[in-house]
């Protein structure tokens, strides 16, 4: 969008996502910026975890 319109303008989806993670979960909550984003790699890394063990004991059976 940005290149077509010569505007310095990046769209991606979910963008909305971040602003409710910067507004709702660190400001609101008065967390710092950090443990934000440790928030976000335990959560990242727990639904890989969830995502793989169910599928190696499926491909066992």
């Amino acid at each position: 969008m940005g290149v077509f319109a010569n505007l310095p303008v990046a769209l991606a989806p979910a963008m909305g996502l971040n602003a409710f993670f910067a507004f709702v979960v660190v400001q609101a909550m008065g967390l710092p910026w950090q443990v934000g984003m440790g928030a976000i790699f335990w959560g990242r890394g727990w639904s890989a975890a969830a995502d793989y063990f169910p599928r190696a004991l499926l491909d066992d059976c």
